[in-house]
């Protein structure tokens, strides 16, 4: 019980620690669109390469739970990832990277409009 304690206080706290961070940031570098979000992630700047990293983890966390929530109501996914697939804010931008490589109109949509393109198009659901 105490380890347990113990650990949703360390989770509160990283949590803490990550708003903490994304209020001190400055937002309007890595907000709006993925070519703005990976300018952010390529900076020298270790802060705003975090915030980068944070801001797309944050947004592939919320989109995946929007989907476990729609599986969970028997309705049609947004896309299908491996059960077992956890993926870092540094994963995300570099699915996000390529995308943008193959696709360089995608730079230019919203962040989490495009994160959730690019989780489609590489967890395609076959229906």
């Amino acid at each position: 019980m105490r380890r347990a304690k113990i650990a949703a206080i360390g989770l509160a706290c990283i949590a803490l620690a990550a708003c903490v961070l994304l209020a001190s940031s400055n937002p309007t570098k890595a907000e709006g669109d993925i070519d703005g979000l990976l300018k952010a992630y390529d900076s020298k700047d270790p802060l705003e390469k975090q915030y980068a990293r944070i801001h797309a983890d944050l947004i592939e966390t919320g989109i995946s739970a929007a989907n476990r929530a729609i599986v969970g109501k028997k309705q049609t996914p947004l896309y299908c990832p491996p059960s077992n697939l956890v993926l870092t804010g540094d994963q995300v931008l570099d699915m996000l990277r390529r995308e943008v490589q193959k696709i360089p109109p995608l730079g230019t949509v919203a962040t989490d409009l495009g994160i959730l393109v690019v989780l489609e198009r590489t967890f395609a659901c076959n229906h």
